[in-house]
């Protein structure tokens, strides 16, 4: 009697062992899944953008572009900048700048003075 139950017990710590082991692995498994799932939309952030003078809101997230979204920002940029007259040059121009990275800031306002002596 005592060899059978002593028989049992093993069997059941055994059972567990290999219970507790499979929890184990899916809890890795899990782990591992969710770490790649928030390294990929760590940086994938979505903003919502109204070009200027359009009223189409597009949805941009910060590794890529809709190309209708580029190509209006394009044309808000040509209008901006084919709006001449003498009281909004000066704006246009600051809001074209701030528009660039600074480091190519220094050749836009060369090429705009360029522009300006033909």
């Amino acid at each position: 009697m005592k060899h059978a139950a002593r028989l049992n017990s093993n069997k059941i710590i055994a059972l567990s062992l290999v219970l507790l082991d499979a929890f184990l692995f899916l809890s890795v498994t899990a782990n591992v899944i969710l770490a790649i799932t928030y390294y990929r939309l760590q940086g994938d952030r979505q903003v919502v953008v109204v070009p200027m003078l359009f009223k189409a809101p597009f949805a941009l997230s910060e590794n890529s572009m809709d190309a209708s979204y580029l190509e209006q920002m394009a044309l808000s940029f040509v209008a901006l900048r084919l709006n001449v007259t003498p009281e909004t040059v000066e704006a246009s121009h600051q809001f074209l700048l701030s528009m660039v990275k600074p480091s190519a800031q220094k050749s836009l306002k060369l090429a705009w003075r360029k522009r300006r002596v033909r």
